[in-house]
């Protein structure tokens, strides 16, 4: 089983679940992400269970499981170079993406993201 760091669950806690607890329109998409050292099929099946790990805690939370969706991409989308220790470092992460906010329009997705990552 995957664990959830604690330093992450603290970022979550301050900003990402009070948020959208307070805004209930607000639709979520977790994504998994890896690096490229292991085989596709494995890559694949380790960024969902990270994506898993990571929507059980906000839901723990009393977030609605209908407001977050997931979705593992293995080592489809790097954001570094796979080449280096630090570029494969970067690639591997778990993100929150804002997909949906009835009653924040006022503010927008982008913004809404600033205030939960910032």
């Amino acid at each position: 089983m995957l664990l959830i760091e604690w330093i992450y669950k603290a970022i979550l806690d301050a900003r990402a679940v009070p948020i959208m607890r307070d805004n209930s329109g607000i639709k979520a998409r977790i994504n998994g992400h890896t690096d490229s050292v292991c085989a596709d099929r494995d890559n694949q099946l380790l960024s969902l269970r990270q994506v898993e790990a990571a929507r059980g805690y906000p839901i723990s939370q009393d977030i609605a499981d209908t407001n977050l969706s997931i979705a593992g991409y293995g080592e489809s989308n790097p954001i570094d170079s796979n080449e280096t220790k630090a570029g494969r470092a970067n690639n591997r992460h778990v993100g929150f993406v804002i997909r949906q906010s009835k009653s924040v329009h006022a503010c927008g997705p982008q913004a809404l993201a600033a205030s939960i990552f910032d």
